[in-house]
């Protein structure tokens, strides 16, 4: 109800929790990394080519280097954090 669709993005498995998973980013406005933190640099990669405008990475998910790279390249850059948390507070204060 929150205007937000989420598609998974999962290389191995067709479906992941009843959410259809795809094989790349594809038109989306927000990444949101699940992967260990030496996957970044490539997600960061990806996003940046396929003009996204924001990333998040989940909960410890840390790579030094390609936060730097997603900042240098114009990404909005949320690190070791969760949406599902954090959304609500920001809309909470009035930030979104």
């Amino acid at each position: 109800g929150e205007g937000v669709v989420v598609v998974a993005v999962v290389k191995a498995v067709e479906v992941v929790e009843a959410v259809e998973a795809v094989g790349s980013v594809e038109a989306v406005d927000m990444v949101d990394v699940f992967r260990e933190g030496r996957a970044l640099p490539g997600i960061v990669e990806e996003a940046v080519s396929l003009g996204v405008s924001a990333l998040w990475t989940q909960l410890e998910v840390r790579h030094s280097e390609a936060e730097l790279n997603a900042l240098a390249q114009g990404l909005d850059l949320v690190v070791d954090k969760c949406p599902q948390q954090e959304l609500p507070r920001l809309r909470a204060l009035g930030l979104m």
